[in-house]
């Protein structure tokens, strides 16, 4: 998603490398807070998903993971020092994860690879 008030003619998407070209204009309507509403963070891409719950068959709309990378957001007085994050590097493809530590399950969104071909930037 970029955001801004206008998409330059020459940019190209950090995460799949597609040009201005494949995006379109997002027209958001306010929309109501649903009744026990909860968000839940995409731990790959940032995407938040807005609901009672998070389906358990649920595919990030952005990067197309499922499930199991997504965390509730729990609504906190800020920390006095947050853990810093690592970046992780793609070998293949040159995709940037951050975080804490790169998960044992983790698969690149872009090329598909395991763990095992990132290494700490």
């Amino acid at each position: 998603m970029y955001e801004g008030p206008e998409l330059p003619k020459n940019f190209v998407c950090p995460v799949c490398k597609r040009d201005a070209s494949f995006f379109k204009v997002k027209e958001e309507a306010p929309k109501a807070e649903p009744a026990g509403g909860k968000k839940f963070v995409c731990g790959i891409c940032g995407y938040v998903y807005e609901g009672p719950e998070l389906p358990k068959d649920f595919v990030c709309p952005v990067c197309k993971c499922g499930a199991s990378f997504f965390k509730e957001v729990k609504e906190e007085a800020p920390k006095a020092e947050p853990a810093a994050d690592k970046k992780y590097v793609c070998s293949v493809c040159g995709y940037v994860y951050e975080g804490p530590e790169l998960p044992k399950n983790f698969v690149c969104p872009i090329c598909k690879r395991d763990a095992s071909f990132f290494t700490e930037a």
